[in-house]
């Protein structure tokens, strides 16, 4: 008999702290209803195989549990179960898995990451274990996703994207060890726009990694890329001709965002019961806290594209409280902030978008 469930994961953006994860630092972030479904069709079996059929990929295959990677687009799932066999897991099964969607893949909203937690979520359904000697608290398939991206398939991620996409909440995350995640008491007036340029995940995180701990190491010998969370801007102006112009810039870039969100974040978390007009008010210093980001990313960091800064300039034109290229940049989408006292600027914004070439996403 077989056995049919559905499983989903939701895309996520970043509102402020891109590229700060994997340095330890703070990032404000929210998911958004972009997302992928999984259809799942199970039947047990002592010859068991995964069948994956991808709409979005407009790809299907079939492995063998335990597969090894291959470096197709499928290793993620491959390295979504060698991450839970690890832990035990059994699977005697012969399954199927239809994903649907509208999460473009590189679209710069994770789809990767709500790839794993909707897969994991799945398989978790299915899997036997013969002991569980590990927690299953809220944590565990985000870890379990960061485990299979990063440390099986060697993507050279932060966890931002799996803790986000697994979340119903707008988050602040400080990855210091451990990581500190709080519930933001506000629901974001978003619009998502696809730029339908496709964005640039490992080489983008691997260069600004380089120039970081490259700037590091002249600055006092130590490539603990971490340490820019106790980094002074006032040791890096004294030190800056020691670096290059581009390590100069990315590594002065990363710090003032670091800044930035330190007071950004404070004045968020106080939002719980106050006034309407304060909620504006920190929405306005929200908003152009994102637009200085976003000079940053396409500035210091280099990872804007001219489709990105387009419809920045195109929100910001119209009203928008605030707006800022999300994810790792070159491409993808970019995240707005609306103004909650202009009624029509949403659908304004989106007819304007759309008639130059770029796609609204469900936020």
């Amino acid at each position: 008999m077989k056995t049919r469930f559905t499983t989903t994961a939701h895309g996520r953006v970043t509102i402020l702290g891109d590229h700060q994860d994997y340095l330890g630092l703070k990032v404000i972030a929210s998911p958004i209803k972009a997302s992928l479904k999984f259809e799942w069709s199970v039947q047990k079996s002592t010859n068991s195989s995964m069948m994956i059929d991808s709409k979005p990929l407009r790809k299907a295959t079939t492995f063998p549990f335990g597969d090894s990677l291959k470096g197709d687009e499928f290793d993620l799932a491959r390295a979504c179960i060698i991450a839970l066999m690890n832990k035990g897991a059994i699977f005697n099964h012969q399954v199927k898995v239809t994903i649907t969607g509208d999460l473009r893949p590189k679209s710069g909203l994770s789809s990767s990451a709500a790839f794993a937690i909707g897969f994991l979520k799945g398989l978790l359904k299915i899997a036997k274990f013969k002991k569980e000697n590990f927690s299953r608290d809220w944590k565990f398939v985000p870890e379990l996703a960061f485990e299979a991206e990063h440390e099986i398939m060697g993507v050279p991620c932060g966890q931002l994207d799996q803790y986000t996409c697994h979340s119903d909440h707008p988050l602040l995350l400080e990855f210091s060890d451990p990581i500190h995640i709080t519930v933001l008491p506000i629901k974001f007036p978003l619009l998502i726009i696809d730029s339908l340029v496709p964005k640039s995940t490992e080489q983008v995180h691997v260069t600004i990694q380089e120039k970081i701990i490259s700037a590091l190491k002249k600055i006092d010998g130590n490539s603990d890329i971490t340490r820019v969370k106790r980094l002074a801007t006032a040791r890096v102006i004294k030190q800056q001709k020691q670096l290059t112009s581009e390590e100069l810039q990315v590594l002065m870039g990363v710090l003032k965002i670091r800044d930035c969100l330190d007071k950004i974040s404070k004045n968020l978390l106080s939002l719980a019961n106050v006034p309407e007009k304060k909620v504006e008010e920190r929405l306005q210093e929200l908003g152009q806290a994102m637009y200085i980001e976003h000079e940053i990313l396409r500035k210091n960091l280099r990872i804007s594209h001219p489709a990105l800064d387009e419809i920045v300039e195109i929100a910001r034109s119209e009203g928008a409280l605030g707006a800022k290229l999300t994810g790792a940049g070159k491409g993808g989408a970019v995240v707005i902030l609306l103004n909650p006292t202009i009624p029509d600027l949403k659908e304004r914004l989106k007819s304007i978008l759309v008639q130059r070439g770029f796609q609204p996403l469900p936020c």
